[in-house]
């Protein structure tokens, strides 16, 4: 006779003594969309996850490659194909409570159907199986490709999340194909349907086409200047107006970067030359006699060369002699 298992009664080694709680979700994003599908009320779901609804009782070794997605458990095809005729009718009821149009899952004969699970194994993983039996405590190995493996009942999880569960172990599997799996349609309409209750973001109200709108630009923004062609460059340089904005002022008194002379200045000699600084365009030209000398840049004689061609020429000259 086949007894249907508990969760707890699947390992990695022989051993059934180490069980430890495997959280299915921690806040999916689904949440409202479960609850308009399943007929459930505000907040129903929400409790769900926050308590034994939400948790599978597995052993540690079988815990660690559920989460590797080594296996998952899937309600029967059938069971399957009358949960998505519900989810397709709620999806289409107006979202009120108490609708008559809405069917809470509950409520169903289908809530028991889908509470019977088989175990499937990922395709890449041949790891050895070991399941003990519920009520005479035999220990079974299953060798791959896994021929008897018994049926699964959950202890205290909801049947729907183990299926979402499911359909997101299942994803990760390297399968070429899921159009055809009751498994993969059920999971897709739950996790892509969006609540009419629920609503959307600005990005997705927006229509399709349709520019991001612009922030105005703060008080102190100071816009770059026009781009001008040549022609219309030479037209700005008389009109200020098509100019970019000036520089915000300095603050103090501005200083002059021009030398002026001191009484600490080092003496000028003759083989140093002083270079005059050119006048302005609002002075004439006779400033370039009457203006001061301004101290500049200080040029040196090149003393070592000339040293040097002395030198070699007193050489030469004694040489001739």
């Amino acid at each position: 006779m086949n007894v249907a298992h508990t969760e707890d009664c699947i390992s990695y080694d022989a051993d059934f003594d180490d069980t430890t709680s495997y959280e299915l979700f921690a806040k999916p994003r689904m949440v409202a969309d479960l609850e308009s599908l399943c007929g459930f009320k505000k907040g129903e779901v929400e409790e769900m996850l926050s308590g034994e609804d939400n948790k599978l009782s597995m052993q540690m070794s079988a815990a660690q490659m559920y989460g590797r997605r080594a296996f998952l458990f899937r309600p029967p095809d059938d069971a399957l194909g009358s949960l998505l005729k519900l989810y397709k009718r709620n999806s289409e009821a107006p979202r009120s409570s108490g609708h008559p149009q809405t069917l809470r899952l509950d409520e169903e004969e289908l809530s028991r159907r889908i509470s019977s699970f088989s175990l499937e194994m990922n395709p890449g993983v041949q790891s050895p199986l070991f399941t003990k039996h519920p009520v005479t405590g035999e220990v079974t190995i299953h060798e791959y490709p896994y021929p008897h493996l018994p049926t699964f009942e959950m202890r205290s999880a909801h049947p729907v999340l183990v299926s979402l569960k499911s359909y997101r172990q299942l994803l990760f599997w390297n399968i070429e194909d899921l159009s055809s799996d009751m498994l993969y349609k059920v999971g897709r309409v739950v996790y892509r349907w969006v609540p009419p209750n629920v609503p959307q973001s600005p990005s997705l109200r927006r229509p399709l086409g349709s520019s991001r709108p612009r922030r105005a630009p703060p008080s102190s923004y100071i816009p770059p200047p026009p781009v001008l062609s040549g022609k219309r460059k030479r037209e700005a340089a008389n009109d200020h107006s098509m100019l970019a904005p000036s520089k915000r002022a300095r603050l103090g008194t501005p200083v002059s970067r021009r030398h002026v002379p001191s009484e600490y200045d080092a003496p000028v000699t003759r083989s140093k030359t002083m270079t005059q600084s050119s006048p302005t365009r609002d002075e004439p030209s006779s400033a370039l006699f009457n203006s001061s000398p301004v101290a500049g840049r200080t040029r040196y004689g090149r003393a070592a060369k000339d040293k040097a061609v002395e030198a070699m020429e007193s050489v030469i000259r004694k040489s001739r002699v």
